[in-house]
């Protein structure tokens, strides 16, 4: 990194440590876009503009303060790290619930089971259905290889440690 990127990236930290005003942003963004400017900087600056633009429509639109919140985060990309971590703790508790399915000779997630993973990553039980539904395939699939009983039970409980510390982690908030 050369010391001009330095410098500007060490100023562009130093800017977002104060308060700025949306509104004149966008009026100096669209009084440069009448400048001549290079046609990478012209798209940038429309591209800043309809991102505010989009954004201003999630805002204005119905729905609880929350929800916009999120769909703000989404809109920008600033949910992916999270995301993965969910993703992922998804599959892992997918394919426990199978080996739990498979280990009761069941063909379907039982109420209790499914109030157990609930409890389990702290979150609701409807919550855990949707997850099983959209993981169930693969998992079945998953946990179908031969396996010794014993060796289940041991792979269950070390998933089961490791869903629990991984949804401490990603917050104990409902809905997760």
């Amino acid at each position: 990194m050369s010391d001009e990127q330095i410098a500007l990236a060490l100023e562009v930290l130093d800017r977002s440590a104060s308060k700025i005003d949306r509104a004149s942003l966008e009026d100096d963004l669209y009084q440069a876009l009448e400048e001549d400017l290079p046609p990478e900087v012209h798209k940038t600056i429309v591209d800043v503009l309809a991102l505010f633009g989009r954004a201003r429509n999630v805002a204005s639109g119905k729905g609880a303060k929350r929800n916009k919140g999120e769909k703000i985060l989404r809109l920008l990309n600033l949910t992916n790290a999270k995301s993965r971590h969910v993703e992922y703790r998804d599959r892992m508790l997918c394919k426990v619930i199978a080996s739990e399915i498979r280990s009761q000779d069941s063909q379907r997630l039982t109420s209790v089971l499914r109030d157990d993973m609930a409890n389990l990553i702290a979150t609701d039980p409807s919550e855990i259905s949707r997850i099983w539904r959209a993981g169930r395939k693969l998992a079945l699939a998953e946990v179908a290889r031969p396996m010794s009983e014993k060796m289940r039970n041991r792979m269950v409980l070390d998933e089961k440690i490791a869903l629990a510390e991984l949804s401490k982690r990603l917050g104990n908030i409902r809905g997760n």
